[in-house]
């Protein structure tokens, strides 16, 4: 089966995903080591599930990773949150 590379714009900033397969959505966020290519068990998720692989600010494609100071603004990267 085959995958998708498109670039999403999160708050003015480039965000790789990656895309295949179809069923329910299932999203995988990838570990620090930054694995952001269709691995063999992506292909084996997709057969059931349409999977989502983005890429975190700052890995492999993606922009915004000097946004990034904590945990929570990684985890809330793609929200319209302002910093106090």
């Amino acid at each position: 089966m085959s995958f998708q590379e498109t670039a999403l714009n999160v708050h003015g900033m480039r965000t790789q995903l990656l895309t295949g397969g179809s069923g329910d959505p299932l999203l995988y966020l990838h570990s620090a080591g930054g694995e952001v290519v269709w691995l063999p068990f992506f292909e084996l998720l997709s057969q059931h599930y349409t999977v989502y692989v983005p890429a975190h600010p700052g890995f492999s494609q993606s922009e915004g990773l000097e946004k990034i100071d904590t945990i929570e603004d990684l985890v809330f990267h793609s929200r319209n949150r302002k910093k106090p």
